[in-house]
């Protein structure tokens, strides 16, 4: 006689996501590396790509799924290399808008999965830059300050040194994400000095690092900057429809070169991220001289 075992659903279910899994697991072994130099045209395409490429065989980023143990984030590795294979089929067929969306999915999936490895650590380093970048926004040169003005300027420098006390306390305590809302805010009213009072154009910076990192760092932080600065030029300055338009065509190239050299730098590709940042940079200072801004 035959015996029959009552399955349920959720076994089932189960069954099916092993064998998927297996199969997904078959599917990113020895995956073909896409070669950008078969295709020629969008540049910018091709630096995600490379990027993708360094990330996905990265014997770091294995080394950390495997001591982490989180299926979250092994899924979204998995899910990018997957979608991987989907790229070169859209370059073939020069489908380069549908390749472009992909390897954004791509790339976001590739970072998240990233976060969730490292969140104390990530939120450490957020910390830690948060400082850099309000520490290194340097602010110009005040002139005909009225006593209102003085009064301005001394109630938000207090302000920005209690919050920076605030969040030091919460660092202590690794409340990451309380310690770098402080952070932020502080370097918020920062920025909102230059909107608000009067000063000389010129803002002049310390060019002087100990290390790859610390020139990496000094210009991320610069690449915001730059675009806070832009952004409160545009308000302040009222242009004509035509220099919005140019405005953000370079802003929009900017924070692409931003997005790849974080991705680099996450590799420890310094030297490239470097270069992306410079780019980004020499690009919003174009953007800040046509508003009437010197630096």
């Amino acid at each position: 006689m035959f015996a029959f075992r009552r399955v349920s659903i959720f076994s089932v279910v189960m069954l099916v996501a092993i064998a998927y899994g297996i199969v997904l697991a078959q599917q990113v072994q020895g995956i073909e590396e896409i070669d950008t130099s078969k295709y020629p045209g969008n540049h910018q395409l091709h630096h995600k790509i490379d990027m993708i490429n360094q990330l996905l065989k990265s014997p770091t980023l294995t080394a950390k799924l495997r001591k982490s143990g989180n299926p979250s984030a092994e899924e979204l590795v998995v899910r990018a290399k997957v979608n991987y294979q989907k790229v070169e089929t859209y370059l073939k067929n020069q489908q380069y808008l549908e390749a472009g969306a992909v390897i954004d999915f791509i790339l976001r999936d590739i970072t998240a999965s990233a976060r969730i490895i490292n969140v104390p650590e990530q939120q450490s380093k957020e910390y830690k830059h948060s400082i850099y970048k309000l520490e290194h926004f340097v602010l110009p040169e005040w002139k005909n300050l009225n006593e209102y003005d003085e009064k301005y300027l001394q109630d938000t420098q207090e302000k920005i040194a209690q919050l920076k006390n605030f969040a030091k306390e919460k660092a202590q305590s690794e409340s990451w994400s309380e310690a770098i809302e402080l952070m932020e805010t502080a370097y918020d009213l920062k920025t909102h000095l230059i909107a608000m009072l009067p000063h000389e154009n010129t803002v002049i910076y310390d060019l002087t690092f100990e290390s790859v990192e610390d020139e990496y760092k000094y210009l991320n932080s610069r690449t915001y900057h730059f675009l806070e600065l832009v952004d409160l030029a545009m308000v302040k300055n009222e242009p004509s429809e035509q220099t919005i338009k140019l405005a953000n065509k370079y802003v929009s190239l900017s924070k692409v070169s931003l997005e790849v050299a974080q991705g680099l730098e996450l590799e420890g590709q310094y030297d490239e991220a470097i270069e992306l940042l410079n780019k980004a940079i020499s690009r919003l200072s174009t953007v800040l001289k046509i508003l009437g801004v010197k630096i």
